[in-house]
């Protein structure tokens, strides 16, 4: 037997180890130790109050982790190890009163139920972390979309934006190229005007001038031939049927009335004179043509150059319609009078000398009809100093 003075050893509640008197936690399994005090083992008695004498039993430990085990467990609440009843069992856990407090967890178990939690959390962070990604990516991608589109609208919207400042670009430069070719036309219009005024006002006064010419000519001028009248009838041939004068002159004035033949729906027809003649095909030609034209020509043998023409708004085109016809030449200048008013100066410069004078018609050639004639009156020449 112990000796009564001598302290027993103290066991751990939980796990059974030896601890020593200084210990207050277990080394094995972490748990708090409750040691008596000197003065309380020694009111005690023999056994300190937390002692209660049974017979002890073998202990029962897992062979893996230590963990102490009851009687009739099959495995290892901690790791899981099968129990073998027939194993060497440890030496008894002492019982411990009903005042001990409660017992923990091994360090084992806390340490599984800590790596199961922070597994779980770990998971669980993973889970958030790939969700917010997702959320992430989804708004990310939205958000590109959405500057996609925004981009798209606002090319779309320059474009159309520089469009229509072309299509103004455009309006603006037609609108100035309209004005100006409406200037342009404007211009042309008045210089045009402006040019017929002119020339209006200029043929008038050379009319005037050219009348009171031949009144004061005809009041110089005195009578070589004439007047007389007569017809030129039509043959169809090559050749000018002409009535002529037994004069040759170098300045003078000739004038005649003329009758249409026909209508010119009918046939062509045309009559004047021919003046300073000095042989075939010698001289020059002045005559109307039923299209309302005047012609003068200068035959020189076969060359017969025309040397000036005209229109003619004044002349009468019908059947049996009368066209009075007057020539005032003087050296290289002549003057064309229809019908009393001034047609145009004339240049005559090409043949200056005396010569024979005569009345005509068929100066082209198809311009008679057989079977008809051109009847002329009040054929007269007079000779200018």
């Amino acid at each position: 037997m112990t000796d009564q003075n001598t302290v027993p050893p103290t066991f751990c509640p939980n796990c059974g180890r030896i601890i020593a008197p200084d210990w207050e936690i277990c080394p094995d399994c972490g748990t708090t130790i409750r040691q008596s005090t000197p003065s309380q083992q020694s009111t005690a008695g023999t056994h300190p109050p937390h002692w209660i004498p049974v017979e002890p039993e073998p202990a029962i430990r897992c062979k893996k982790c230590g963990r102490p085990l009851k009687k009739g467990w099959e495995s290892c609440p901690d790791c899981g190890t099968l129990v073998d009843d027939d194993a060497p069992q440890q030496p008894p856990v002492p019982p411990v009163s009903s005042k001990t407090g409660p017992s923990m967890r091994s360090n084992s178990n806390r340490g599984w139920m800590i790596g199961l939690g922070v597994a779980v959390v770990a998971l669980l962070c993973l889970f958030v972390a790939s969700l917010l990604l997702g959320i992430g990516a989804y708004t990310t991608q939205k958000e590109l979309e959405t500057q996609v589109d925004s981009l798209q609208q606002t090319s779309t919207q320059a474009a159309i934006r520089v469009e229509t400042e072309l299509e103004k670009m455009e309006s603006t430069q037609v609108a100035m190229e309209a004005a100006k070719l409406a200037q342009e036309q404007a211009f042309l219009q008045t210089s045009v005007a402006r040019e017929e005024n002119y020339r209006a006002t200029f043929t008038a006064q050379e009319s005037n001038m050219q009348a009171t010419l031949s009144a004061f000519q005809f009041e110089n001028a005195y009578i070589l031939y004439g007047p007389s009248a007569g017809s030129l009838p039509h043959v169809d041939d090559t050749f000018i049927e002409v009535e002529w004068t037994d004069i040759d002159i170098t300045n003078g004035i000739v004038e005649a009335t003329f009758t249409n033949p026909y209508d010119p729906s009918f046939n062509a027809w045309d009559y004047g004179f021919m003046f300073r003649n000095t042989g075939t095909n010698l001289q020059y030609r002045l005559f109307v043509y039923s299209d309302g034209t005047w012609h003068l020509t200068f035959a020189q043998g076969d060359d017969r150059p025309e040397v000036a023409s005209g229109d003619l708004t004044n002349l009468n085109l019908g059947e049996g319609d009368k066209n009075i016809i007057r020539l005032i030449f003087t050296g290289g200048n002549g003057s064309l009078f229809i019908n009393n008013v001034f047609i145009s100066t004339l240049d005559l410069s090409g043949k200056i000398e005396s010569g024979g004078l005569a009345i005509g018609t068929g100066f082209y050639s198809g311009n008679e009809v057989e079977g008809y004639s051109t009847t002329y009156s009040d054929f007269t020449v007079w000779e200018l100093p």
